[in-house]
């Protein structure tokens, strides 16, 4: 077992220190929320899914996951993509949009304020739709 912790480490150590510079390959971009679908009341200490639809500006946009702040009863939310850093990269302005699904445990009885990024206007400043839903308990 000693010999197998070893040869990962020294493995680990090796793939560390690999010459070869990927690491501008890739980015993170944060992509605008084109739709959602929230309950109108949110249930005290039940779990929801909650559907988000997006869409990608170029084929070099990949792995999407969910971008998701907290702060206090407020809620930012969008969709973060890992894109490749290329030079070939095709616009998709056809594409249908995709969904993105994720889970939302209530666990206050005060009601939540959601904003969902939109994109940016055009001075550059971040446009977000916020969301007001009450809780029951």
């Amino acid at each position: 077992m000693k010999k197998l912790a070893l040869l990962l480490f020294v493995s680990f150590i090796g793939i560390s220190c690999s010459t070869d510079d990927n690491l501008n390959d890739f980015y993170y971009d944060i992509l605008p929320v084109e739709s959602y679908e929230l309950p109108a009341i949110l249930e005290y200490r039940q779990v929801y899914t909650f559907k988000l639809t997006y869409k990608r500006p170029t084929d070099c946009y990949t792995n999407p996951s969910l971008y998701f702040e907290r702060n206090g009863k407020t809620r930012t939310v969008a969709i973060q993509s890992l894109v490749a850093n290329r030079t070939d990269c095709v616009a998709v302005p056809d594409e249908l949009a995709k969904e993105l699904k994720f889970q939302f445990e209530v666990t206050s009885t005060t009601p939540y304020v959601f904003k969902f990024y939109k994109g940016k206007d055009a001075n550059g400043m971040e446009i977000y739709e916020e969301v007001t839903v009450p809780v029951n308990n």
